[in-house]
């Protein structure tokens, strides 16, 4: 089961050693009981796969691929073994959406759904098949959408997530939940003159003078009064993703990949007058939100560092994100950066306003693209906190940061800022 015990494998209900889950190896080493209860499981489906063995070609068409002893099918014996143990191979697992808080916490059910397995083509719908209770009959309704699953009982076969599997490769970060920190107080909205900054306590060595720790902005500033020669980290503490609209049909967990581009590259004067920076593409974070966790809305530690030395130069970066599923498709992305440089004495110095734009191709495989944002240094430094343009803010440590949006996944900013510049 997963924390939330809404997910099973197949190698687990059959009592195997492969074909489970991360948290299922040491389940089934230590709780003997379990394996006798799998047992149950596993003499039952046996049973109800020689009764109904035409309503399961598909599995039939995997033992015998698999059962090199002997030229035809057979469900007796030995082959109990084969099919448990190609269904293991097949890493499965079943999944259990449903969440009766949706349903005014009524557990009783009269009549359940299932849905062989999830549309592996990113269909948005699926189709789902009605058993009656106590009933060997059953419906199918065509065009059934995601949302159906978390407030009906539907049982869903789907493949383990690497992440998740037994001896998988994972790339991405599994978020937790985050307790917002709800301290009123009020806003110290101001300019940079207002900073305080506290020595590290240090002397000098070497020659050297001693540096300050960069110190957390808490109110909105003017982005032509941080130079850039300053210091001007961003960082992104939180996201939350609003509904379950990117995560395919059927999901356990939402999975996103997040980039940015920036135009800090080879400073070029074009043919047209225009000053440019090459575009460049840095991935962010690759991460995982469980379903039920996107449900019900929670904000989520993603301590991502967006830029750690925002220039002046680098005017406009851009955001993209993409959402991961198993279909095997590759999409590409073009993002634009737009740099900021002027021409003094012969020289190219960076300048606060634009002077010319590049672009960047971002390729992702097994993923949609869903959404980019531009990122303006002059805006988000001037909407650091309070209603900003979006409207919304977030109480963070007593500090109300304005909220921004990237298609369905809602975020915010903090700086951190050091004079360096004499």
């Amino acid at each position: 089961m997963d924390k939330y015990g809404q997910v099973v494998s197949f190698g687990c209900l059959l009592g195997e050693e492969k074909g489970l889950r991360k948290n299922e190896v040491e389940i089934l080493s230590k709780k003997k009981s379990l394996v006798t209860k799998t047992n149950i499981f596993r003499k039952a489906f046996k049973k109800e796969f020689e009764k109904n063995i035409n309503n399961y070609q598909a599995i039939k068409n995997l033992v015998d691929d698999n059962n090199t002893s002997v030229n035809s099918f057979k469900i007796t014996g030995p082959d109990l073994n084969a099919l448990s143990t190609t269904l293991a191979d097949e890493n499965l697992q079943v999944f259990y959406a449903y969440d009766p808080e949706y349903a005014n916490d009524d557990q009783s059910i009269s009549e359940f759904y299932y849905v062989s397995s999830v549309p592996l083509d990113g269909s948005v719908t699926n189709t789902v098949y009605l058993y009656l209770d106590g009933s060997q009959t059953y419906q199918a309704i065509q065009g059934i959408e995601d949302s159906f699953v978390d407030v009906n009982p539907v049982y869903i076969v789907l493949p383990i997530d690497p992440c998740d599997l037994d001896g998988g490769v994972c790339e991405f970060i599994d978020l937790e939940p985050t307790k917002i920190d709800i301290n009123s107080g009020d806003l110290n909205l101001g300019g940079l003159d207002h900073f305080e900054f506290s020595s590290d306590g240090g002397g000098s060595s070497g020659g050297l003078d001693p540096v300050e720790s960069p110190s957390l902005l808490t109110y909105n500033v003017n982005h032509n009064d941080i130079l850039e020669g300053d210091l001007l980290s961003a960082y992104i503490p939180k996201i939350k993703v609003n509904g379950t609209s990117w995560m395919g049909w059927g999901g356990t967990h939402q999975k996103l990949t997040f980039y940015r581009a920036t135009g800090d590259g080879n400073v070029t004067q074009n043919a047209d007058g225009t000053i440019s920076a090459g575009a460049q593409s840095y991935p962010l974070k690759d991460i995982r939100i469980p379903r039920r966790d996107v449900n019900n809305d929670h904000w989520m530690d993603f301590n991502v560092e967006l830029d750690p030395d925002w220039k002046m130069s680098e005017n406009t970066q851009s955001m993209a994100v993409f959402s991961i599923h198993h279909f095997g498709v590759t999409v590409s992305r073009e993002l634009s950066t737009k740099s900021g440089f002027k021409v003094v004495g012969g020289a190219i110095v960076p300048y606060a306003d634009v002077s010319g734009t590049d672009k960047v191709t971002i390729t992702v495989g097994s993923a949609k693209f869903r959404a980019n944002v531009e990122l303006s240094r002059k805006q988000f430094l001037a909407t650091i906190v309070g209603d900003g343009i979006t409207y919304v803010k977030i109480p963070d440590n007593g500090i109300y940061y304005n909220v921004k949006h990237i298609g369905i996944v809602d975020y915010y900013v903090k700086y951190y800022y050091l004079d360096l510049t004499d």
